[in-house]
């Protein structure tokens, strides 16, 4: 909890990263995702990197992810950003109907790798 505290506030005070939320006067905080302008690619642009996008599992197929994924393109756009984009695991099948709902441009896959000196637990 405090890493993620910590690196919480890192987002929040980047002006090329925000956090952005949801929440209901009788549930309280049902939603969050995290936005980051990374890179800029010759081919596509400004990227704005979603790296997290969750709703609380009461809450979900209510509207909210695609409120937050709505605002997190709102916000990218505002910063400059020529896309969208996030990946997610395979076994995540009812993350990727929601996304495929979203009508998204193309899809692809994406692999990853825990770099050296970073611990994946921390």
């Amino acid at each position: 909890p405090r890493a993620a505290r910590e690196r919480a506030a890192a987002t929040i005070a980047d002006p090329t990263s925000t956090i952005l939320l949801a929440e209901t006067l009788g549930e309280g905080l049902i939603g969050l995702c995290s936005c980051y302008i990374d890179l800029v690619s010759i081919r596509y642009g400004r990227r704005c990197w979603v790296e997290d996008l969750v709703v609380a599992p009461p809450a979900r197929s209510r509207g909210v992810g695609a409120h937050l994924l709505d605002q997190a393109r709102a916000w990218a756009g505002e910063h400059g950003a020529t896309h969208l984009e996030l990946d997610s695991a395979d076994l995540r099948l009812d993350a990727h109907r929601f996304y495929e709902r979203e009508n998204p441009a193309f899809s692809g896959r994406t692999f990853s790798w825990w770099l050296q000196h970073s611990s994946r637990w921390s």
